[in-house]
């Protein structure tokens, strides 16, 4: 599996509490349908803005711990109707009750699952690193599986954008496809791929366009209803990291450290700046700065507009995952086994806790919480605590 390899790294529902395989462990009394206070995909948004609607004001609190029995990647949790949902590398769904905490059952897709599931009309819908069924549709509500189709190993969080799914995959294509149905709609591959670079990078997507970014170290950047190519911007190394749009401009990092800011209709790159350590966590663009962390504990922000730096900060421990930005906070997990809350005007860090495992994961913000997995196959949820 390439994931394995390459990387370091409010209504209540009522569901059935064994633990068992298959669809047949989870009983609803109706559909998920995720609503503007959800984080209802990896990063919130189709352009992965990573920030929530309400504010988050440290010091934080543990809320619940609950133990998922495997690793997760590195896409987020994702939440609907009061509930969690969190894929794991086991080729597990576990749903969790996001203010209590309570266990509500899971279902088994029977292979890895490394990015992030989305809701559409009813269904979860999953990439798995398989060869053969690799992208998959249950319905949650019907027990039963919807559609299962082959597109090759999918590795990265699908993107759920203007009724399409887009997916990349590990032999270089970016999938669209229609979510009701699982049927492709278009295909685009990577040009003269004839070392099978794959795409990790997780696609985003706005003013009808899908941008990721690929191991041949270009960004890409599609018309969302027919995969025409716009534009191709190359770098200089590898683009592992989720995209991020805001404002009609692209924000990428590569495994070389060095991070762009690209016009989304022209392909112009307005900016680029060097971190000086891989990047593989995404982008974060808030109050008109881009929050980048990096994998030598750094956590850096940047103009949005012309790239100057505006601060940087060393978090004690490598950062692999996307931060989240709540209010006036930049919220991030490190390898060090942390969890961090950062001032986003100056970097300072305002409050830390310490962490049963490493964080691989990016976290997610819904109904006052922010949800965090650790790699000692623990979903923790955190809520505003006593000052």
């Amino acid at each position: 599996m390439g994931f394995l390899m390459n990387r370091l790294i409010a209504v209540p529902l009522v569901l059935a509490t064994a633990l068992l395989t298959g669809c047949a462990a989870l009983i609803l009394t109706r559909p998920l349908e995720p609503t503007e206070e959800d984080w209802a995909m990896s990063g919130a948004t189709p352009e992965r803005s990573s920030s929530c609607r309400g504010a988050l004001v440290p010091p934080l609190a543990l809320a619940w711990d609950v133990g998922i029995g495997a690793g997760i990647g590195y896409g987020s949790p994702v939440t609907a109707d009061s509930l969690l949902l969190v894929a794991t590398l086991k080729g597990e769904i576990h749903v969790i009750h996001c203010f209590t905490g309570k266990y509500r059952g899971s279902l088994n897709a029977g292979a890895p699952i490394a990015g992030s599931p989305v809701l559409a009309s009813g269904a979860v819908i999953v990439g798995l690193s398989s060869p053969d069924e690799s992208l998959v549709a249950y319905d949650l509500y019907l027990k039963s599986v919807r559609w299962k189709r082959s597109y090759g190993d999918i590795e990265a969080s699908v993107l759920l954008y203007e009724g399409l799914l887009y997916a990349g995959t590990l032999r270089g294509t970016l999938e669209c496809v229609e979510p009701s149905t699982g049927n492709s709609v278009w295909s685009f591959a990577l040009p003269n791929n004839v070392a099978l670079k794959g795409i990790r990078s997780a696609p985003a997507g706005s003013d009808s366009a899908v941008v990721f970014g690929a191991d041949d170290g270009a960004l890409y950047a599609l018309r969302a209803r027919d995969g025409r190519l716009l534009w191709r911007v190359q770098s200089d190394a590898p683009v592992q990291s989720p995209v991020a749009i805001d404002g009609g401009r692209v924000y990428s990092g590569n495994l070389r450290g060095t991070v762009r800011c690209v016009d989304l209709q022209s392909g112009a790159v307005r900016w680029e700046q060097r971190t000086g350590a891989p990047v593989y966590a995404g982008a974060v663009i808030s109050g008109g700065a881009a929050f980048l962390g990096t994998i030598d504990g750094t956590v850096c922000a940047f103009d949005a507009e012309d790239g100057t730096l505006r601060w940087k900060s060393a978090v004690g421990g490598p950062v692999n995952a996307t931060p989240v930005v709540s209010g006036e906070y930049l919220y991030l997990g490190t390898l060090k086994k942390e969890l961090l809350a950062l001032r986003t005007s100056s970097g300072e860090c305002v409050w830390k806790t310490a962490l049963g495992g490493r964080v691989k994961t990016a976290p997610a913000v819904a109904y006052d919480r922010l949800f965090v997995a650790t790699d000692d196959r623990s979903m923790l949820a955190f809520r505003e605590g006593p000052r």
